[in-house]
């Protein structure tokens, strides 16, 4: 293996590293973590467009991986149980959403 495989294999290393540690994040709780899905999206969404710009020989495997987490961000928006389980959640609550200048579509229709 040369220099440049291990470069390869280093920038895909940064990229998986992220959905991992958003991944952690909901199982590591022993309390039920639906209320941190969203969040957890947000953030990864956030990562990967930064790699993205910084990565750019993969930035096409990024954007793929973007336009897959924009779909569940938007079908997540719009289902009941992510408000319910926000709002229920002490350390979430609608706090969260308002501060992103986002209403779930959900909530907005109560």
């Amino acid at each position: 293996m040369d220099s440049k495989d291990i470069d390869v294999l280093r920038d895909i290393h940064q990229i998986i590293e992220v959905p991992h540690a958003a991944q952690e994040l909901l199982v590591a709780e022993r309390t039920p973590t639906l209320s941190m899905a969203l969040p957890s999206c947000e953030l990864l969404n956030s990562k990967w467009s930064e790699l993205r710009t910084t990565i750019w020989e993969l930035s096409r495997y990024i954007g793929i991986g973007l336009e897959k987490l924009a779909e569940y961000i938007n079908d997540g928006r719009k289902t009941r149980i992510y408000a319910l389980a926000m709002i229920i959640n002490p350390c979430v609550k609608v706090e969260w959403m308002k501060s992103r200048g986002w209403m779930l579509d959900a909530v907005a229709s109560y």
